[in-house]
């Protein structure tokens, strides 16, 4: 019988603001900078806000990862 193996949504190492999208990026096994374009892209698009409240939501949701902020706890 397998284990089960969890994936969780962590914030990336190469952060730009929060290290939302870089997180997002490496949760989906995708390239951070591709990931940005088509982040800013669909922002831009669908006017700012969406993409905005979007950011703002998975950064008080996402994991610290502890190997890159150490113990510190999102506040």
């Amino acid at each position: 019988m397998e284990k089960k193996v969890e994936k969780e949504l962590l914030f990336g190492d190469d952060e730009k603001i929060a290290g939302v999208v870089a997180g997002v990026a490496k949760y989906l096994h995708k390239d951070v900078k591709k990931t940005r374009v088509l982040y800013t892209t669909l922002t831009i698009l669908t006017g700012l806000i969406p993409g905005i409240l979007a950011y703002i939501v998975l950064a008080f949701i996402m994991v610290l990862n502890e190997e890159h902020h150490g113990n510190s706890a999102l506040i």
